[in-house]
């Protein structure tokens, strides 16, 4: 059996067994699809408090080395004739101090989050839903009056007209339409705020174990691989770390830094509701391409239905906007290994979207990256083994 399995016609049998054998288990997910689909989904709620633990840790941890570092790195100093117990105690001073002081602004910033955001999110938005229909008529009659006394498109004023409320109705209609599914999103947070809390818990647990678990990753690692394989698994983490952490860092400064310039924007422009505008429009933009896109049209449109007159402003100032955050804050915040391209972007986040919901939404585009770079290095090998057999 051995000298059958060495031979060329063992290995294409073996080959062929593993295809035949491959095959079979795609046919089948994909025949269970939802079933599949379903105990994914499973597994990430049972998962949930560990997901959110390591975004927290990614996320809290670079502001814990910070004042680790620059604040309390005076503790850690040695001095003469300071014993190992003393360095040791000092050292675990500094690590809590640094710990407390990084969850303490964490806290903070989420406590001004909700008694900011999402206290006047909950009362505005139904306000939006039920004075909007008002404002449609208004702006209606505003774009009726524009063309009927305009003489380029007074000749076609009904056909424009019929166009316009159709497509008035149809936006309208999907707002109106989005606004419970937001509502039941906010909600959703909400409810999920024990979760969130007991992710929260598990991340500072983590932290504070990050010198022992590396310690003992270390230890794992050289009883089962060589040095060698060590050092690649070891490599691959670090990008992996790398490019979750640049990424999603980097969004969430993009983010709030979007969210700082539609507010300012649409205060100066004295659009109703800016604050509460400002504050969708910059969530939605955490998420790349397909939520930039989502944040600028739902503004447009809330622009065109309060104040139709300053929608083209509007629409032409997002667009400056979006054209500096594509080619000026992006390359500034984001770490170049967490930058995609536009491509990429969309269709990372449609297809984790269709497959995981929100959550996967807010991965897509580090998985992908990821694999990207796998896919890459993987081709390489094959392209210098390939090489290497020819010469």
């Amino acid at each position: 059996m051995k000298n059958f399995f060495s031979g060329k016609a063992g290995k294409i049998s073996f080959y062929a067994i593993v295809c035949v054998l491959i095959i079979s288990v795609f046919i089948s997910l994909w025949l269970n699809l939802s079933g599949v689909l379903g105990f994914l989904r499973g597994c990430l709620s049972v998962l949930a408090p560990l997901i959110y633990a390591v975004v927290v840790v990614l996320i809290v941890n670079p502001t814990v080395h910070l004042f680790r570092e620059k604040v309390f790195g005076f503790l850690e100093k040695e001095k003469p004739g300071q014993s190992e117990k003393s360095k040791k105690r000092r050292a675990v001073l500094a690590k809590a101090l640094a710990i407390f002081c990084a969850y303490l602004i964490l806290l903070v910033l989420v406590a001004a989050v909700i008694v900011i955001v999402f206290v006047p999110l909950f009362q505005s938005i139904s306000d939006i839903q039920t004075i909007i229909p008002s404002y449609l008529n208004s702006a209606t009659e505003w774009i009726d009056k524009t063309i009927a006394g305009s003489k380029l498109f007074a000749a076609q004023h009904d056909e424009i007209m019929t166009y316009v409320n159709d497509s008035l109705q149809v936006s309208f209609d999907r707002v109106q339409a989005a606004i419970p599914v937001l509502l039941a999103s906010l909600k959703t947070v909400v409810s999920e705020a024990t979760t969130i809390a007991v992710g929260l818990i598990i991340s500072v647990y983590i932290i504070a174990s990050l010198d022992y678990l590396r310690r003992a990753r270390d230890k794992i690692m050289a009883a089962f691989f060589t040095p060698e394989t060590t050092e690649r698994i070891l490599r691959r983490t670090r990008v992996v770390h790398t490019i979750f952490s640049g990424y999603l860092t980097g969004r969430l400064l993009c983010s709030v830094a979007l969210e700082l310039v539609f507010f300012f924007i649409l205060w100066m422009m004295k659009i109703p509701f800016y604050s509460v505008i400002s504050i969708v429009m910059g969530a939605l933009a955490f998420v790349p391409t397909v939520g930039t896109i989502l944040s600028f049209s739902f503004g447009f449109f809330l622009c065109l239905i309060f104040s139709p007159a300053k929608a083209t402003w509007c629409a032409l100032l997002f667009f400056l906007i979006f054209l500096a955050d594509r080619f000026l804050l992006q390359p500034l915040v984001i770490k170049p290994e967490a930058r995609s391209s536009v491509l990429l972007s969309l269709v990372s986040v449609i297809v984790m979207y269709t497959l995981f919901g929100v959550i996967g939404a807010l991965i897509a585009v580090p998985v992908a990256l990821i694999l990207k770079r796998w896919i890459k290095h993987l081709i390489f090998l094959r392209a210098k083994k390939k090489n290497e057999a020819q010469a």
